[in-house]
Formats: C-alpha cells, sequence, structure tokens
C-alpha cells in the first residue's frame, strides 16, 4: 500500500474511533460503573495500577499482547523469523 492510502486509513480508523467512543458515552450515561488501569513499563518490568482487579489484569493482558507483537514485528522486520 502506498503512504497516503495507509495515512487516510489511519485518520479514517481515529476518527471512527473516537466517534465509537462518543456514542458509547452517551448511551451510557445512566450507567454510572467505570474502571480505570494504566500500565507502565520501567525497561522490562511492566507496573500496573487499577481500580479493580479485573480491570488490572485485563490491561496487563493487553500489555502483553502488544509486546509479543513488537516483538513479532522486530523480528519479521530483521529476516530472523524464519
Amino acid at each position: 500500500m502506498e503512504a497516503e492510502t495507509l495515512m487516510k486509513l489511519g485518520i479514517t480508523a481515529i476518527l471512527l474511533g473516537i466517534f465509537l467512543t462518543a456514542v458509547g458515552i452517551i448511551a451510557n450515561v445512566r450507567k454510572s460503573k467505570s474502571e480505570v488501569g494504566v500500565v507502565f513499563l520501567i525497561g522490562p518490568i511492566p507496573i500496573g495500577f487499577a481500580t479493580s482487579r479485573e480491570a488490572l489484569w485485563t490491561v496487563l493482558l493487553i500489555t502483553l499482547l502488544v509486546l509479543l507483537m513488537m516483538l513479532i514485528y522486530y523480528l519479521c522486520l530483521t529476516n530472523l523469523w524464519r
């Protein structure tokens, strides 16, 4: 794909995400249960904070999946994945 096509696709995905988030917020105004989780990395060590145990495990799982995808991308980029 060309760079211009990828840029348009990325901007469309971002705008769609913002729109869906706004619709979700408006649709769930009466339901006030929300949970927050944050994970950051210091070197290879993930440190997480959350408002509930389930939210913490969810963000840790997402973090590990993203790290796995980054590792696979790096291995493919350096031709070590064979």
